[in-house]
């Protein structure tokens, strides 16, 4: 059975669909790139400090531009709509709840900043629940929610368009699909990083001398903006371009 082909009206409005689509990743993308390097910047310029993590630049002349960037990468995820689950796939998640879970988890980066030993803590009363404000607890809670939503965004909804046939559904390892679950492979790895350095005084100790929190949020935040890149199609001509020059080298 054939289908009708769309009429003008809706290929056009799909288009600009996929238009938009594209320029929320684009955005995406780019904040993930612009937010550590501004910060590096800054770092080493003479009125500047390097911080032990990308959180603690909140008490440096950064803070405005700190939350303003996560703020605006939460708005972008959190009215990302994505496509839908599709059952039929054996997809048990969809874009819309990872990209809303992944914003309003960079809303918690933003809203509830790490606890810093030279400043009162800024959530020290009870909650009307009877929990006690731990503001540690929800910036790093909102930080892990942020990558691990991201993670598996990149690892299973991204490659969706690439995958076998059913009922197996796997990955097609196309050079596209394995940058998207390197990058997802990589902020996983980044959360185990930063867990290991939480939980084991000797690494904490080492993390501190060389600020290894933040080149490994610095790293995890690249990742991701790597994985929005790709999906925007903003780095296809560079990638084929590497495509093209290993096919010439194997030769």
């Amino acid at each position: 059975m054939t289908h009708p082909a769309p009429d003008h009206d809706t290929a056009k409005r799909r288009n600009q669909l996929v238009l938009e689509y594209l320029k929320v990743r684009r955005a995406l993308g780019g904040l993930g790139v612009l937010l550590p390097a501004a910060l590096l910047v800054y770092a080493a310029l003479p009125a500047g400090a390097m911080q032990p993590s990308i959180s603690e630049f909140y008490y440096t002349h950064m803070d405005g531009f700190l939350v303003g960037c996560l703020c605006a990468i939460g708005v972008f995820l959190a009215s990302y709509k994505g496509y839908p689950r599709d059952p039929a796939r054996g997809e048990w998640l969809s874009d819309r709840v990872l990209t809303l879970a992944a914003g309003l988890g960079a809303f918690g980066v933003a809203l509830f900043p790490v606890r810093n030993p030279a400043t009162p803590n800024l959530c020290t009363d009870p909650i009307t629940v009877g929990l006690e404000c731990h503001a540690g607890l929800l910036h790093f809670g909102s930080a892990a929610l942020f990558l691990v939503a991201i993670a598996l965004m990149s690892i299973f909804q991204f490659t969706r368009k690439d995958r076998g046939p059913m009922p197996g559904n796997r990955i097609l390892w196309t050079s596209h699909n394995i940058l998207y679950v390197a990058c997802g492979a990589v902020m996983l790895a980044a959360i185990g990083v930063l867990g290991l350095v939480a939980m084991v005084p000797a690494i904490k100790s080492f993390a501190g001398r060389v600020n290894l929190i933040f080149w490994a949020e610095t790293v995890a935040v690249l990742a991701f903006a790597t994985a929005w890149l790709v999906k925007s199609k903003s780095l296809d001509r560079p990638l084929a371009a590497l495509s093209r020059l290993g096919a010439q080298a194997g030769r």
